[in-house]
């Protein structure tokens, strides 16, 4: 009896062993297995954050207790799925991410920014080949641009002028200062070296615009003289010898911006002198007697007087 007693006690002994170091493991699993339901929901604001980042699990567009809570509830829903499942989502939504344990899987899952990252790979590859697109399609018409200039002759234009014109591509109604100064800085613009790159060709093509714009700036500067005055006629005002008078009426020269009247000049053909004397320049100025200021379309006539021309009696 002894004896089995002392068997029964000593086979006992290693079971109460095991029964403690399982029940120790139990307690070490229990104290490292993060926080269940019934601690998250008393968990704060600041607490549910911590306990997220010591997850690494980023919480950065969580705000709200509420959010952080569905976020960790996401999490412990995926921790407690297989892994050969979990991989499988990871692979699905991650583009190519297959974490290796269950943990990472349900932090890349739970993470917020999991679905948007997929996002932003596709939405920034989209816009990098739209990108791609437009350097592509910029490249094309400066290339067409610098070949276009290249082939312009000047031998087949009869001034330089001209020639610079169509190196611009101003067209011949609208040639003026400003639209030379538009199309240059288009031209410029088009075939800069960020968006064309740099070559032999692009720095000719480059030069023979700066010298187009120079020639027709100075085509355009250049003072050219209007044409005649249009209609011109007289009338007898006064023929009472010592006091005649007579109207001189005209119509003004034909609209040109490259040739603007800017004075009218009055001469008379003097039989003493024998050559054109200049009796008065008609220039837009104050009336006195008008009160008021004459403008250039204004001047349209002018009266020779005997008494005024007293100087230039063989006139008369």
């Amino acid at each position: 009896a002894t004896s089995s007693s002392m068997g029964s006690v000593e086979a006992q002994q290693p079971r109460a062993k095991v029964a403690k170091m399982d029940a120790m493991e139990s307690a070490d699993t229990k104290e490292n297995e993060p926080p269940g339901k019934d601690k998250e929901a008393s968990l704060s604001i600041k607490e549910l954050k911590a306990l997220l980042g010591e997850q690494g699990i980023d919480c950065t567009g969580a705000v709200e207790k509420s959010d952080l809570q569905a976020l960790w509830s996401r999490y412990m829903l995926f921790r407690s799925k297989p892994l050969s499942e979990l991989q499988a989502d990871c692979l699905a939504r991650g583009g190519g991410h297959r974490p290796q344990t269950v943990e990472a899987c349900a932090r890349f899952l739970a993470s917020p920014l999991a679905p948007s990252t997929l996002a932003q790979t596709t939405s920034s590859g989209d816009a990098g080949a739209a990108q791609r697109e437009q350097v592509t399609k910029r490249e094309q018409e400066a290339q067409t641009e610098v070949d276009r200039i290249l082939h312009v002759r000047r031998e087949a234009y009869r001034s330089s002028a001209e020639w610079g014109f169509c190196v611009l591509g101003v067209a011949v109604g609208g040639r003026d200062t400003a639209a030379v100064q538009r199309a240059y800085r288009a031209l410029m613009k088009r075939l800069h070296p960020d968006k064309v790159g740099q070559s032999e060709q692009v720095t000719r093509a480059v030069e023979l615009v700066r010298e187009a714009k120079d020639l027709c700036e100075r085509s355009l500067s250049s003072i050219e003289v209007p044409g005649m005055p249009r209609n011109l006629r007289s009338e007898c005002l006064c023929a009472t010898k010592g006091k005649r008078r007579f109207k001189l009426s005209w119509a003004a020269p034909f609209a040109s911006d490259r040739a603007p009247v800017k004075r009218y000049i009055v001469a008379a053909l003097d039989p003493a002198y024998g050559r054109a004397l200049t009796v008065t320049i008609l220039e837009p100025d104050y009336n006195q007697e008008l009160r008021r200021f004459v403008s250039m379309d204004e001047l349209t006539s002018y009266v020779l007087s005997e008494e005024d021309l007293q100087k230039m009696p063989q006139l008369w």
